[in-house]
């Protein structure tokens, strides 16, 4: 299971994140962009891995 996401995550190889809305607001993701628990993220992915994607990004959602 993943705890986190960080940039060492072997999930970050599979995806890009192109922004998240935070509170009503969209923001840029820059390397330091801290991901909470309420974020909604925009990913950009491949096809075959969409599946896998959400199963993780769930994983996460559910440790929090």
């Amino acid at each position: 299971m993943i705890e986190s996401l960080t940039v060492d995550s072997p999930l970050m190889w599979l995806l890009l994140v192109l922004a998240l809305r935070r509170r009503g607001l969209d923001i840029t993701p820059r390397g330091n962009t801290e991901i909470l628990a309420e974020d909604h993220l925009v990913v950009l992915t491949n096809l075959k891995d969409e599946a896998k994607i959400r199963q993780l990004i769930g994983q996460l959602a559910e440790h929090e």
